[in-house]
């Protein structure tokens, strides 16, 4: 089985949580067996960014194809420990972006529209749907990838609308098994 490179591991303190990388590492290699990525899939914990995302993922696009040829997963070790979130979902959401990417925009095509549309029938979409960024259908997607795989939420995020009780998120979970 091929590794994962991290490219980049980087605190302040000298010192990264192992635990975030073995389960960064693992994740990735999940999603490129599930999903066939064959594209390079880098990730950097670091612990030096600005602004508030506990994590991010950039997708380098070919110019011509627009088709990914590179996916970096960025994830803020010690904002994390701070916000007290949910290691397991800040992977699976970043990983939700790399198989929206990779299967073409899937927000775009049937069934990625089938899973917003579950969406924004849920309460937590109603606490949400104001809000120009989390209302995104990517952002809704990645978010509903991330509970789908890690089965996790926090109290913190449920309340806010960022994540489903497990009975609203039943008619999203339906339609993620067909992506």
């Amino acid at each position: 089985m091929r590794k994962v490179t991290i490219v980049r591991q980087h605190t302040r303190s000298g010192r990264v949580v192992r635990s975030h990388s073995r389960k960064l590492q693992s994740a990735i290699l999940d999603v490129k067996k599930k999903y066939k990525i064959k594209t390079p899939i880098e990730a950097e914990i670091i612990d030096e960014s600005k602004g508030s995302s506990l994590g991010h993922t950039d997708s380098v696009l070919d110019s011509k194809t627009k088709k990914p040829v590179k996916h970096i997963v960025r994830l803020e070790s010690s904002k994390i420990k701070k916000e007290g979130e949910n290691i397991d979902s800040i992977i699976h959401h970043e990983l939700g972006h790399i198989v929206d990417k990779e299967k073409g925009d899937m927000v775009k095509k049937p069934k990625g529209k089938a899973v917003i549309a579950a969406i924004k029938k849920t309460e937590a979409y109603k606490k949400i749907k104001g809000d120009k960024y989390a209302a995104k259908p990517a952002e809704m997607f990645a978010r509903a990838y991330a509970q789908d795989r890690s089965g996790k939420t926090s109290k913190k995020e449920v309340q806010s609308g960022l994540a489903w009780e497990r009975k609203d998120f039943k008619s999203v979970k339906a339609k993620m098994k067909n992506v």
